[in-house]
């Protein structure tokens, strides 16, 4: 009697390694045909009877930020976030695709999951950043805010006006008379004339400024100097800055205001939609003694000449005020 034949068991391979391979890669193809299909907008639901498919901000977006691909892709829901809205109520300035929006400047911070209508948007061919927000015919400036009192709290769009004062010391009375004559000789006398009390001099050198980027803080350079065991080390300091706009022929005004350090304080404007912000503010002006006002009677500077001295003295002036 002949012996059975020998039957070889199945490997441990063949039993799971293998199946379990094929499924695998079943399972990859599967998933992969689901993404193409969500990728191509096929995950999403039929839109309710009388509904249209309206594109919305995926997060929020803040302003001066043009409009692409990347900061409108919805990895949720891709390509874009859509919101559904009656076919009624969509107006002629909504925009309601992408190729409607692609390339458009904001003028105000998006937030998310809202619809996009043409009052979102600075002109067409806008650039991007805050050089948006700078009006025509107005020159962008960054101040740090420390230095101007009266910024902080106001938000882009609000108009505002800057005061610059600067204080008058008497006891400088004589170094202002070492000068020279004029109009330094004529401050003077008015210090002088109105007593030991210090006196200030204000002046308007922003009128209907606005803000363009409201209070912020930006993290700048800076060096500490090394020592004979240690080299420089260079850190980052953090500075609260506001940006405005101003008119080309002030930015040389609250220049010079910024670097003698007078004191700069802002005038906010009202912000209701009756204020044509055309208005001026109107500058003090101190008294001046020579030619009248404030109560006192107009005065003359008299040349005096005794032997060898010259010098001057105040005195009325004839015919009274002017």
């Amino acid at each position: 009697m002949s012996a059975a034949p020998y039957r070889r068991r199945p490997s441990f391979v063949s039993l799971v390694v293998f199946p379990a391979a094929i499924l695998g890669g079943v399972a990859i193809v599967v998933f992969a045909i689901f993404q193409l299909a969500r990728h191509q907008g096929g995950h999403r639901p039929p839109p309710p009877e009388g509904y249209r498919p309206v594109i919305a901000s995926p997060r929020p977006i803040p302003m001066y930020t043009q409009l692409t691909k990347e900061n409108l892709w919805n990895p949720e829901e891709p390509p874009f976030k859509l919101i559904w809205v009656p076919a009624a109520a969509i107006t002629s300035d909504m925009l309601t695709s992408f190729q409607q929006v692609a390339g458009r400047v904001l003028n105000h911070d998006k937030p998310a999951d809202y619809g996009f209508t043409e009052a979102d948007f600075y002109p067409r061919g806008t650039k991007p950043g805050w050089g948006a927000g700078v009006p025509e015919g107005k020159r962008g400036y960054t101040a740090v805010a420390e230095k101007i009192s009266g910024l902080v709290g106001l938000t882009a769009g609000d108009h505002f006006d800057l005061m610059a004062t600067i204080p008058i010391d008497p006891k400088a009375y004589e170094t202002l008379q070492q000068l020279g004559p004029g109009m330094t000789q004529q401050l003077g006398i008015q210090i002088k004339l109105m007593g030991e009390n210090k006196q200030a001099r204000g002046r308007v050198i922003v009128q209907d400024g606005v803000v363009v980027v409201p209070l912020h803080t930006r993290e700048v350079p800076t060096t500490r100097a090394g020592t004979l065991t240690s080299a420089a080390v260079q850190t980052m300091k953090p500075v609260q800055e506001v940006v405005v706009a101003v008119d080309p022929d002030e930015v040389g005004p609250l220049m010079e205001a910024l670097a003698v350090g007078a004191d700069l304080t802002c005038v906010a404007r009202s912000n209701r939609s009756t204020d044509d912000h055309k208005s001026k503010l109107v500058p003090h002006e101190p008294s001046n003694p020579l030619t009248g006002g404030g109560g006192f009677e107009p005065l003359s500077i008299i040349k005096t000449v005794k032997g060898d001295t010259v010098g001057t003295e105040i005195a009325p002036k004839a015919g009274g005020k002017e």
